[in-house]
């Protein structure tokens, strides 16, 4: 959890229930599937979805984090763009607490998947998932989907289709 230990310091308002929020909730339950020992055997017992605007140091960190600390001027002067036509990016965190039944014993746990959202699009920053599997930055979300598949509504890259 040391990941979204940032959470703690956002000023957190619940999501509006969107279909945003509805995309980036089974993106996230996919992704606990995809680690878990018996997909079938994940129940979703509750979801819920938190977001925060981002003030414009805050969006470079985030950015910075997904690009495993890398972020072009290009990209700098589009971010300051953003922000100078009053337009912040957002963070969103989306918590899963499921229950496992694989290996014929119960465990309940809970998932958390950050996504970082501008004018253009909303993409996976950070996984927390079953087995403490841990995702974070382009290269992991990239190295995972490879390995065992991109949920339908993410692209390979962590962008939500």
């Amino acid at each position: 959890m040391r990941v979204f230990a940032v959470a703690a310091i956002f000023a957190v308002v619940a999501g509006c229930g969107g279909p945003s929020d509805a995309s980036m909730i089974d993106v996230c339950a996919d992704l606990l599937g995809r680690t878990a020992v018996d997909p079938k055997g994940v129940q979703i017992n509750e979801s819920k979805v938190l977001s925060s605007e981002l003030d414009r140091g805050e969006a470079e960190k985030e950015l910075r984090e997904l690009n495993d600390g890398k972020v072009s001027s290009l990209e700098l002067s589009v971010l300051d763009g953003r922000y100078s036509d009053g337009t912040p990016s957002v963070v969103h965190y989306v918590s899963i607490d499921y229950t496992d039944k694989g290996r014929g014993l119960s465990r309940r746990g809970k998932a958390i998947c950050k996504f970082y959202s501008d004018d253009r699009k909303t993409r996976l920053v950070a996984a927390e998932l079953s087995g403490n599997r841990t995702i974070s930055g382009m290269k992991q979300i990239l190295d995972f989907t490879i390995i065992h598949g991109a949920p339908k509504k993410m692209g390979a890259f962590g962008e939500l289709k």
